[in-house]
């Protein structure tokens, strides 16, 4: 009898020893999914902080004081060779006017940092008289506009930005690097 008992407490020490094991075999394999799980999250938020770093982001916003705009660089990267496509716009004048703004270039932007938008006004292809394009901000602040935008941010690789403002709105629609726009 006595070894008889022995043979069953071999065995279930056999059995309970594959059942510890399976069961840490496991345990094992849900850990390692969760810390991959982690890991891939954790990737995908240095993903992104990278390309924060690397993105420009603008915003345009009324200068204080006087009928301007200003440009913004809402970002966390230098802005080089700014660049605003002419603007078209419709203004009520007591009747509908079409007009163009055109931009002067930006050289540089830091983070953090606005400056004015200087523009000339154009009707029909002709420029409108500096006297009345000093005002033309102030026309641009109540207007809808899009705006497309190309520059460069710190490492010198090209973006195109398109700007949108509706009422006092500005939204940003899409941002993309210059390569992928085209």
């Amino acid at each position: 009898m006595p070894a008889m008992k022995t043979l069953i407490t071999s065995e279930m020490f056999y059995q309970t020893a594959l059942g510890t094991e399976s069961l840490l075999l496991i345990a094992a394999g849900i850990l390692l999914m969760l810390k991959t799980k982690r890991i891939r999250a954790l990737n995908k938020q240095i993903i992104q902080e990278q390309h924060k770093r690397i993105t420009p982001i603008v915003g345009i916003i009324p200068d204080r004081g006087r009928p301007a705009l200003r440009i913004s660089n809402d970002g966390h990267c230098l802005i080089k060779n700014l660049q605003i496509a002419d603007v078209e716009t419709v203004i009520d004048v007591g009747f509908q006017k079409k007009l163009t703004f055109r931009f002067d270039s930006i050289k540089l932007l830091q983070p953090g940092e606005s400056a004015v938008l200087n523009i000339q006004v154009f009707e029909k292809g002709a420029p409108l008289p500096p006297s009345v394009t000093e005002k033309m901000g102030g026309v641009l602040l109540a207007a809808s506009f899009l705006a497309e935008i190309r520059c460069e941010n710190s490492e010198a690789v090209p973006f195109w930005i398109r700007l949108k403002k509706t009422g006092q709105d500005y939204t940003i629609e899409k941002i993309s690097p210059l390569e992928e726009s085209q």
